[in-house]
């Protein structure tokens, strides 16, 4: 079974332990779905079971939005707010504003 999931879990099946990536996908063992944190996870949100191709693109876009998003924040960089000039910043003297 292939599942995306959006944090870290550790499953621990018959023996052996399954690690879930942060933001990325893994292949488990179908009776994952039996154990109880995958299940509270799972109701949660934090995972989900990709069936179909498009459920797997859908949770690429995920990821990808989530990893911007995170490197925007640990680097400090805000959204641009107001175009070029910055919101109320104004055009140079003399110079056109656009």
């Amino acid at each position: 079974m292939r599942i995306f999931s959006k944090r870290v879990f550790m499953f621990e099946l018959d023996g052996s332990t399954y690690k879930t990536p942060y933001m990325g996908f893994i292949d488990l063992p179908d009776k994952a779905k039996d154990h109880p944190y995958f299940k509270l996870a799972q109701a949660d949100g934090q995972i989900e079971i990709i069936n179909t191709k498009a459920a797997e693109r859908e949770a690429e876009l995920t990821a990808s939005g989530a990893q911007t998003r995170e490197r925007t924040s640990i680097l400090g960089h805000k959204p641009d707010k107001g175009g070029a000039f910055g919101g109320n910043a104004k055009p140079p003297e003399g110079g056109d504003a656009a």
